[in-house]
């Protein structure tokens, strides 16, 4: 399972602060890990490689968008088919369904019981389930604070 971290708003040493955070979760993700520093928001990700062992960036960024995610999609196949992907990864398809749908995306995938999205574009959105059919949202309304889904 993977381990994802988060620092948002003007926090003093954010950057060292959300590696030394991702460092404690470094049992969660033996095959990657990354921290970046955004203009408002430190995304940092361990990743645990289920699906799709190809190494990629963390957090994993198209364009101004970015993703961090724990969490397994059963149907990421089905996610965006009409274009082609860098890799076979489920967090990929969920970062274009994300740009494609928004918050529609999470109707339809397919997930595990526990699963833990951040997607950062100019705001910070948070997605959780407890389990298949519920969520839980919640973006950055500038204020300060830190996370660790």
């Amino acid at each position: 399972m993977c381990g994802i971290v988060g620092i948002v708003g003007n926090v003093e040493n954010r950057l060292d602060i959300a590696k030394k955070m991702l460092k404690r979760l470094s049992h969660r993700g033996p095959d990657g890990d990354g921290v970046k520093e955004y203009e408002d928001v430190v995304l940092g990700m361990n990743r645990l490689a289920i699906i799709d062992n190809t190494p990629h960036p963390m957090p994993f960024e198209y364009e101004n968008f970015s993703i961090v995610y724990n969490g397994e999609i059963f149907n990421h196949n089905e996610i965006c088919n009409n274009r082609s992907f860098q890799t076979n990864s489920d967090i990929e398809r969920v970062l274009f369904g994300y740009i494609e749908k928004k918050e529609k995306l999470f109707k339809n995938l397919n997930v595990e019981k526990n699963i833990r999205f951040s997607f950062y574009h100019q705001n910070l959105f948070l997605f959780r389930t407890r389990d298949k059919s519920t969520g839980q949202f919640a973006e950055n309304t500038n204020r300060k604070c830190k996370f660790n889904l």
